[in-house]
């Protein structure tokens, strides 16, 4: 179960660098837009439909 946990938080943090890069270049920033904020949304939807349920 820790390796299927490391997979999803990678994941995660590569898909919400990816998509807040993506978000910074259309509105012309030269910054990360949201990438915290898109990163924890993500790993908390990811964990809520996880088929071991939520931990804790």
């Amino acid at each position: 179960m820790v390796t299927c946990g490391v997979a999803l938080l990678s994941a995660c943090v590569i898909t919400g660098i990816f998509v807040g890069e993506l978000l910074g270049k259309l509105i012309g920033a030269q910054a990360n837009i949201g990438e915290h904020a898109l990163r924890r949304a993500l790993t908390l939807s990811m964990e809520a439909v996880s088929p071991t349920g939520p931990a804790g």
